[in-house]
């Protein structure tokens, strides 16, 4: 029996030793956390004290400013010479000396102005380093007057004023008149009143506290009495500005919280997140620790760019979201970044939305860096790593590409390109198997500038790296066999097939001439023998609209390239084409000509490839009659329907009112044109089973699109062959993107994908003023 007992006790009192090492680590823990946090807190408390020290001390400087001067005054008036100047005390007396002088890391100026032979305005600034990117500021300003001249003052009241600035920038002039009672006084000067109670005013403004010192009482009222000589200040200072900063984290596998990002700026000021903390009044950026793991967008009442604007007295508060980047899988594989979207909103500043294909939706509108105004955009994903390129060519004339590597947006380089920025002059694309990229541009110049004109320039990038200005080939320049005049369109297409590495260029001059090339992965090659057409179709000068496309069949390699010839006309075909065949850079041309049964003119065209066929899909207006033309391509051969709508949106400069794509879903395969019919607030489209093509029900978005469209582009997505994206801009600069997808039923499904406009402000609504990508990988 005792032994059993003996060793029930052992049992438990070993049971008891494990409980007491687990309560011991536990408690360990919580202490650890704690004192983390109290460290955390005591940093910012002791930081903002640091701050508060400073502008004591710079008061305390600026105020002996003000006596050194008062001082010099009394001994001699004439020793206040106008001008900025230092301070030195030496022989037991002040004097200038310098523009500034400098007290323990405070730098004083003071300022004298002259008012008239006996009076002079002093204002004394101090200015120090607040924080490593931010100055501190603080300034008082007064008058002074050479007394020894004045006689018999009798009671005498001298008004002051001092200004005190937290953003603003007014000064004591700014808040004249001042008076006693109903009497207006100088600042500075000693003013004879009769024995009474006086009340001392200055002018009021909502942004700034006035308040009053030295023998003024609270109300700014002044007892005067018998030959008594009395000084009132008014102070004026602005109201403070307050700032509060909310934190959101949104992992996706990930474990951080919002203190991972800290520390949080306001400015050059940092604060705790969760806390309203007092900033000047005015224009601040809000930034926190960076994260290449994790995307920051900003809401509440601050703008998508990390920028919050204050006003005296007011109080804003931020949300900062900081969520988990997904980079694997890319496409329709990862849904937080299965899409990339770059427009301009007529600032200097580029904005991008991301897609997310499992919410069908966009992200919030968010800044990429400060560059210029960007008319026309194209942007590409690259086929065998996590990174875009975008390029945007502005109103000065220039290119500018860009770098996206899923968190930060980069400049790569500038070009000079010529011309205005309502033309589609520049392209980007990447090699289908080495992912080398390539950027190719239109010189500009002048005519007979034999450096630029009629010539393109380009540079690569090895697919083996990502963004970096350094990765970048020096600039090479493309010289035509058939072009001599300005180049007005680029556009390039790549071979789809595994294992290569072609790309297809065509362009178009200001003497509307088309050409083309090939390049086979390290040069330009195979123009063909004669200039493809001296007469492309134009609106009204120069290439003026994108009437020309190319593309490489997806099975054989074969090149497509189709254009509209100017003689087109309602009752007039004026679609040609000519292919290159054999699936190499040095393909045969073939002759050019005119496809059959078409009977209008094609202002406006577009062809697309079907990514697993060598078919390819035709859709084209034309301005003499507002025609819609339909083609399709089985690889060998046109098969076309003329005037499938005859009252279509009618073509204008820079205008694209048609475009293309396929859908695929298991066996169902279905060719899809949308393009804009007249005076039609939907999307109007139809659909192609080889080359029946059907009318289809318009779709009425929510909110509906301006009737007049501008520019009007479809995507596929590489990875979920079943869905594209629609995109158009309208004449209210208006920018729209709406999802279509296909069940192996060929059920087809609009939906809203942008839940409303997302710009209302595209510097233009021509010319590819936005452009779309799906992620590749």
């Amino acid at each position: 029996m005792s032994k059993s007992i003996k060793k029930e006790w052992l049992t438990i009192k070993k049971s008891r030793e494990g409980f007491l090492l687990v309560e011991i680590l536990l408690s360990t823990s919580l202490f650890v956390l704690f004192l983390t946090a109290f460290a955390g807190v005591f940093y910012y408390g002791l930081q903002a004290s640091v701050l508060a020290g400073k502008r004591s001390q710079a008061t305390m400087v600026a105020e002996e400013g003000q006596e050194a001067v008062r001082s010099m005054k009394n001994s001699n008036f004439s020793s206040l010479i106008p001008g900025t100047h230092g301070l030195t005390y030496s022989g037991d007396a002040w004097s200038f000396l310098g523009s500034s002088d400098t007290d323990n890391g405070f730098t004083r100026q003071v300022t004298v102005t002259d008012v008239d032979s006996n009076r002079k305005d002093v204002t004394v600034t101090v200015t120090w380093p607040q924080t490593e990117t931010r100055t501190g500021s603080i300034s008082f300003s007064g008058r002074v007057t050479n007394w020894k001249t004045v006689l018999n003052l009798g009671e005498g009241l001298m008004v002051n004023a001092v200004v005190t600035n937290h953003g603003l920038s007014k000064t004591v002039s700014d808040f004249a008149p001042y008076k006693v009672g109903t009497t207006t006084v100088q600042l500075g000067t000693s003013t004879k009143f009769s024995a009474g109670t006086y009340t001392v005013t200055g002018g009021l403004d909502s942004n700034y506290t006035l308040t009053f010192s030295n023998d003024c009482n609270s109300a700014g009222q002044v007892t005067l009495t018998s030959s008594s000589s009395k000084l009132c200040t008014l102070n004026y200072e602005e109201k403070l500005a307050y700032v509060k900063l909310d934190g959101v984290v949104i992992n996706h596998g990930g474990d951080k919280v919002i203190e991972d990002f800290a520390p949080f700026m306001v400015g050059g000021a940092t604060v705790i997140m969760g806390a309203t903390t007092s900033v000047p009044s005015g224009t601040h950026f809000i930034t926190e620790a960076s994260s290449t793991e994790y995307m920051l967008s900003f809401s509440g009442q601050c703008f998508t760019d990390g920028r919050v604007v204050v006003g005296s007295g007011e109080s804003k508060t931020c949300t900062l979201t900081n969520e988990e980047v997904i980079t694997e899988g890319g496409g329709g594989g990862s849904p937080s970044l299965s899409g990339l979207m770059i427009y301009g909103d007529g600032t200097n500043i580029p904005k991008y939305r991301t897609y997310n294909v499992t919410t069908d939706a966009f992200s919030a509108e968010t800044n990429t860096f400060v560059a210029t105004v960007g008319p026309t955009w194209i942007i590409k994903t690259a086929p065998n790593a996590h990174y875009a390129l975008a390029g945007y060519y502005d109103s000065t004339g220039s290119l500018t590409v860009m770098c996206f590597d899923g968190t930060t947006w980069t400049q790569e380089f500038v070009a000079q390109s010529g011309g205005v920025g309502n033309r589609h002059r520049n392209d980007i694309i990447f090699e289908k198997t080495s992912g080398d990229a390539l950027v190719v541009y239109s010189k500009g110049g002048t005519s007979g500038d034999s450096t630029r004109w009629g010539k393109m320039g380009y540079r690569t990038k090895p697919g083996n790296v990502g963004c970096g200005a350094s990765n970048w080939s020096s600039e090479s320049t493309l010289t035509p066999l058939r072009t001599t005049s300005d180049i007005m369109y680029v556009k390039m297409v790549n071979d789809r097939r595994v294992g290569s590495d072609l790309i297809a260029l065509t362009w178009v001059d200001t003497n509307d001439d088309i050409s083309a090339k090939i390049w086979n992965g390290s040069s330009w090659v195979n123009e063909p023998s004669a200039v493809s057409d001296t007469n492309v179709e134009r609106i009204s000068s120069s290439h003026d609209i994108e009437n020309m496309d190319l593309a490489y069949e997806s099975l054989s390699g074969d090149l497509m390239l189709v254009w509209s010839n100017g003689t087109g006309n309602n009752g007039t075909n004026g679609v040609r084409y000519r292919t290159c065949t054999g699936g190499i850079a040095s393909c045969t041309w073939g002759a050019v000509t005119t496809p059959p049964t078409f009977l209008d003119d094609a202002t406006t065209l577009d062809i697309t490839p079907n990514l697993e066929t060598d078919e390819i899909v035709f859709a084209s207006i034309g301005n003499a009659g507002g025609d819609l033309q339909l083609g399709y391509w089985n690889g060998s051969s046109w098969t076309n329907t003329a005037n499938a709508d005859t009252s279509s949106g009618v073509p204008y400069t820079g205008s694209k009112l048609v475009t293309t794509g396929w859908l695929t879903n298991g066996s169902t395969t279905r060719s899809i044109v949308v393009y804009a019919d007249l005076n039609s607030p939907n999307i109007n489209w139809y659909t192609g089973n080889g080359g029946v093509f059907t009318r289809q029900t318009d779709f009425a978005p929510t909110p509906s699109i301006g009737i007049t469209r501008g520019y009007m582009d479809i995507h596929m997505d590489p990875i979920d062959k079943s869905q594209l994206m629609f995109l158009t801009s309208d004449n209210a600069k208006d920018l729209f993107a709406k999802r279509l997808t296909m069940t192996s039923s060929s059920t087809f499904v609009w939906t809203n994908s942008d839940g409303g406009a997302l710009e209302i402000e595209l510097p233009q609504v021509i010319s590819s003023p936005f452009s779309f990508s799906f992620w590749q990988q």
